[in-house]
């Protein structure tokens, strides 16, 4: 999710903000970044309160009181923040009862994010410190923070990737991508958010997720067999049931798999997959839909098999990486 503008923030800090706008900002606050912001200007206010001799609170204070030493704070010294209201009601779900207040003034407000990520032609495995798999699709990221699995389980997705995640109920697992916050305990499944493609496509392979939509109030659960479509442009989703939810994956063993998928979409998957180069000449037959699969082929077999099967004459030139479709 993108950061709220600063009049964003300032109308919400003011308790000025629409319902929906105060809800998007909400969502945003329990991302990493949104964490990471509040922590930072939580920090900022309570050292120059610290400073200022405003608190000289020095041994621990139990998380249910934090609220209320805020606010007494506050209305003693008649000099409101805006960042601590928002702090005294979210204190207690990250400040454990046995923090003292010094040592928030030494905590780390900025989260660093160890990239992952797989190049053009390359499909890679990887398994992080919870025990979880990732598949990192040809061209694509994860950003996973250097603190992952201590206190909760998140990272950020670029690209496409099909997930097995070690069970944890006490630490759900959330994958974020643009405008989408994907949430499981213990399952597998499949993301696909290439910055080009204007849908983002979250297929289930076992288990249950819940798909948080920033624009929507409640969580979308997504069952086996079955996909969520999210177009980034409008935030308007679809779901779909799928034939065989298996074959989603099945690109982590070199296979490819189009169930009616049209030809533009088609020639992106493999110019990642094999590192080279489409031009559909006639735009029309871009879309042009197929149902083929392949499996550990060439690129020079695939498009013998796509000629073979297309329904007009066309001709498929390659040179060198730069392959041209064009009609006869």
């Amino acid at each position: 999710m993108k950061q709220p503008g600063k009049e964003n923030l300032d109308r919400y800090f003011r308790g000025m903000s629409e319902p929906e706008e105060k809800w998007i900002i909400n969502q945003w606050f329990n991302t990493v970044e949104g964490e990471a912001f509040l922590s930072k200007e939580m920090k900022q206010d309570i050292d120059q309160m610290i400073n200022d001799g405003d608190i000289p609170v020095n041994h621990p204070v139990p998380s249910a009181k934090m609220k209320y030493v805020l606010m007494r704070e506050i209305h003693k010294q008649k000099r409101l923040r805006l960042y601590l209201k928002i702090a005294a009601v979210i204190v207690p779900l990250f400040i454990c009862s046995t923090f003292y207040w010094l040592n928030i003034k030494d905590q780390q407000a900025v989260i660093h994010y160890n990239e992952i990520c797989s190049l053009r032609g390359e499909i890679r495995k990887v398994e992080l410190d919870d025990y979880t798999n990732v598949w990192l699709n040809a061209e694509s990221k994860i950003y996973v923070p250097e603190n992952f699995n201590v206190r909760e389980r998140s990272l950020k997705l670029e690209g496409e990737a099909y997930f097995e995640v070690a069970k944890n109920p006490d630490k759900p697992f959330h994958v974020y991508v643009e405008g989408l916050d994907i949430e499981v305990v213990g399952t597998s499944f499949n993301v696909k958010a290439y910055p080009e493609n204007e849908k983002i496509e979250t297929t289930l392979d076992e288990g249950r997720i819940n798909v948080n939509i920033a624009v929507f109030p409640t969580p979308v659960q997504i069952y086996p067999g079955e996909k969520i479509l999210f177009e980034t442009s409008t935030q308007l989703y679809q779901i779909e049931k799928m034939g065989d939810s298996k074959k989603i994956g099945l690109w982590r063993d070199n296979q490819l798999y189009f169930d009616d998928t049209p030809l533009q979409e088609i020639v992106q998957v493999l110019a990642r997959k094999y590192n080279v180069r489409f031009d559909i000449e006639d735009k029309d037959l871009g879309t042009l839909k197929y149902t083929i699969c392949f499996k550990n082929e060439t690129i020079h077999e695939i498009i013998q098999s796509l000629k073979l099967i297309t329904p007009i004459p066309t001709e498929w030139e390659i040179e060198g990486s730069h392959i041209y479709i064009k009609k006869l």
